[in-house]
């Protein structure tokens, strides 16, 4: 899959992100707009659901480091929800496991308070 498509819902005061497709240079875009309209947002949470994310390289990753800036800038939570075992182990190896607030579906993000809930 070249492209990746980005679906949004709101749910407890959350914007959820749904994206499909391999996060790579150049294919980015669509998940990068969904985010910035955002951080101008209203809701409190940001999840981005990766379960339809096989993989990402270093442009996907460096979006989503992006993306966790701006969201503590906004004074937003930031979720990565529905890894796949790849994009696990690239979070894993460059230990951003430790940073990203990681739970393994939406709902557990909806539900998590503090710390690194899974």
């Amino acid at each position: 899959m070249a492209s990746v498509v980005v679906s949004q819902e709101i749910r407890q005061n959350a914007l959820i992100l749904h994206v499909e497709g391999r996060l790579t240079i150049g294919h980015g875009a669509p998940l990068e707009e969904h985010l910035k309209q955002a951080w101008r947002g209203d809701a409190s949470r940001v999840v981005v659901n990766l379960s339809a994310c096989p993989y990402l390289d270093s442009a996907g990753i460096a979006l989503l480091v992006s993306a966790l800036k701006h969201a503590r800038e906004a004074g937003k939570r930031f979720f990565l929800v529905g890894l796949s075992r790849q994009v696990q182990n690239v979070l894993e190896l460059t230990r951003l496991d430790k940073v990203f607030d990681i739970c393994d579906t939406v709902d557990a993000a909806l539900g998590a308070s503090t710390g690194k809930e899974k």
